[in-house]
């Protein structure tokens, strides 16, 4: 029997190794070596991606190596300049609000995202630096805050009669705001510290606030600024009488007649101060003015408004005007 012929298709090689070295060689110099130029930047660009990658992961495994203890998972919330005003609950407080649910140590954005809460907490007024340290057990890290902050300074009272606490800035703050103040033991001195009412100890004396009226521009949001011309030197004249022994004496500074808009020839700012018998209103007048005026200067006016209060032991029913440069008086 005649042997049948292999029906299988033939596999076709293809050129050799050798052979396609030589096309690959013939084609490199018909294009003036431009190819084997483009190969071979090729060549050294992904082999310097690789040497760059692996380099950082030896030098992430010699910090790690180097670090004594576990890597830190675990983060706490620290303050490097808390004030001595300030109550433990509403420090704890900001706390809780400044880091966020489930953060790591070894979280990139830990520190950005921690600046970025405490900008917007109506209760910071500036973020100065954060920054992550290990704490005392090396398996917990920490966040750490230095910021300044706001502090409540009056009571503003809108048009519909409600009542918002400001700093002296005139930033608005949260509607709950310490209303107590007592001294405690801090180390081996005392500082004096703020309350809330739930949480006033013993011995604990109300916070006197002094009251602004008169505002009509309506307040902004918590946090924001209450942009009032008529407020800002109502916190300003607020802020100064704070250095006088009998500053607790003053109820409110009426700021309704701003500019004059009553009453042009009276009192842009009007300070009422409790006495004996009833109120003692003081017509402070204006700061003073780019082009100046008749009114007397303001460390004047509160010299002698000083010297009178002195001289009566505190404040006495009646009106006194502090503008002219001899301090009028009428007794009630």
């Amino acid at each position: 029997m005649k042997n049948k012929k292999d029906k299988r298709p033939r596999v076709r090689k293809g050129p050799s190794l050798a052979q396609r070295m030589t096309q690959w060689f013939a084609s490199w110099k018909a294009s003036g070596f431009e190819g084997l130029r483009l190969y071979i930047t090729l060549v050294v660009v992904f082999g310097a991606v690789i040497g760059m990658v692996a380099g950082l992961r030896a030098l992430e495994g010699r910090v790690l190596a180097g670090q004594v203890g576990p890597v830190p998972h675990a983060v706490h919330m620290a303050h490097d300049n808390m004030p001595d005003w300030m109550p433990d609950e509403l420090g704890e407080q900001i706390t809780r609000d400044l880091l966020p649910e489930g953060s790591r140590y070894n979280d990139a954005g830990l520190a950005r995202a921690v600046c970025d809460r405490a900008q917007a907490n109506p209760w910071i007024a500036q973020v100065q630096d954060v920054t992550k340290r290990l704490g005392p057990d090396p398996r917990i890290g920490e966040v750490v805050l230095k910021a300044q902050y706001r502090q409540p300074v009056a009571r503003v009272q809108t048009s519909d009669h409600s009542w918002l606490f400001v700093d002296a800035q005139g930033y608005r703050l949260p509607d709950e705001v310490p209303t107590y103040r007592g001294q405690v033991r801090q180390g081996k001195g005392v500082v004096e510290r703020w309350f809330f009412a739930s949480n006033a100890p013993t011995g604990a004396v109300p916070i006197h606030y002094i009251d602004i009226t008169g505002v009509s521009t309506p307040p902004p949001a918590i946090g924001q600024k209450w942009d009032a011309d008529e407020l800002a030197d109502g916190l300003k004249l607020a802020c100064l009488l704070q250095r006088y022994s009998w500053q607790n004496q003053v109820a409110s500074i009426d700021v309704r007649n701003y500019e004059g808009k009553l009453d042009p020839n009276g009192s842009w700012l009007q300070i009422v101060a409790r006495a004996e018998a009833g109120n003692m209103k003081i017509n402070f007048g204006h700061f003073p003015m780019p082009h100046g005026d008749w009114e007397i200067s303001t460390e004047d006016k509160l010299s002698n408004l000083d010297s009178f209060v002195r001289k009566h032991n505190g404040p006495v029913k009646g009106t006194i005007d502090l503008r002219p440069a001899n301090l009028y008086a009428r007794f009630d």
